[in-house]
């Protein structure tokens, strides 16, 4: 710290943590992007069965994704200007998170979205997450 400067430092972790957290949070919000505008080259690439659940989800779940979505974006570029509302924009994407997964968990998903590495990624965006906040 500068004898003039009176704002602390980041730790050591900060820099790393903010530059990876926001293409982590992109990819995010563009899987949103290409699902929700129908890219018919992202969406051919998807099992048939995935479009369905997207198509099923009533308004209130894709709330929840959209929220989750988009305040992890809005809160990783918060993070980089060194924002104390980064914090807030973390928080609201958890709850949009976990509100997502609540949905998921009250609804009999297909047959590929119940499977091991869907359940995997699921658990990586909790850890990802959680570790933003």
């Amino acid at each position: 710290m500068h004898p003039m400067d009176d704002t602390p430092r980041p730790p050591r972790h900060f820099w790393p943590v903010a530059v990876l957290g926001l293409p982590w949070n992109a990819f995010g919000a563009w899987d949103w992007l290409m699902t929700n505008m129908r890219d018919a080259a992202y969406v051919a690439q998807l099992p048939s069965e995935t479009m369905q659940y997207v198509d099923a989800m009533p308004y209130w779940a894709l709330g929840t994704w959209t929220l989750g979505v988009w305040a992890a974006v809005l809160g990783s570029v918060l993070l980089l200007r060194r924002s104390r509302f980064a914090v807030h924009a973390f928080a609201a994407s958890l709850i949009g998170l976990a509100l997502g997964t609540v949905y998921q968990a009250s609804i009999d998903l297909p047959a590929p979205m119940a499977t091991g590495p869907m359940i995997a990624m699921t658990l990586v965006v909790w850890i990802g997450a959680i570790a933003l906040l």
